[in-house]
């Protein structure tokens, strides 16, 4: 079963690589760098969040989304709200500019995935993704901080 795991565990991290020459080429004529989408989806997806928020969800540090949130707020894509819970950190949001940018990355991905993917088995792909999704809760390392 060791063997087995590690295989999908190289696969895995063969296939984010991908992902991630996939998101660069496919937008890079957007000037919107793969962590900068991921971030964008992040706040799509779960609404308003906090960089620290963002950064322990994705398995990150906080510098890391700080330094990505900065990027996208000088390029208007997002812009920090107000957060009642704690004054000095805020929450993070798309701005009108940055909801369309993700709109039209999510619709160019579609696409690409429509012509490329096509071939796939869907209930392959749906037990694939719980078996993915089952990994990674057992590799969750419990943490006294």
């Amino acid at each position: 079963m060791l063997e087995s795991v590690t295989s999908v565990i190289d696969e895995v991290r063969l296939l984010n690589n991908r992902l991630i020459e996939l998101v660069e080429d496919l937008h890079r004529d957007s000037g919107i760098s793969a962590s900068q989408r991921a971030v964008l989806e992040f706040i799509h997806r779960h609404g308003p969040a906090t960089v620290p928020t963002i950064a322990r969800t994705r398995g990150v540090t906080r510098q890391h989304i700080q330094t990505i949130s900065n990027e996208l707020r000088t390029l208007d894509l997002v812009e920090p709200q107000e957060n009642p819970a704690h004054q000095r950190s805020p929450m993070i949001t798309l701005t009108h500019n940055g909801q369309r940018t993700i709109e039209h990355i999510f619709q160019r991905e579609r696409e690409h995935l429509a012509v490329n993917v096509s071939g796939l088995d869907d209930n392959q792909l749906r037990s694939a993704a719980q078996t993915l999704a089952d990994l990674r809760h057992a590799l969750r390392m419990e943490t006294n901080t």
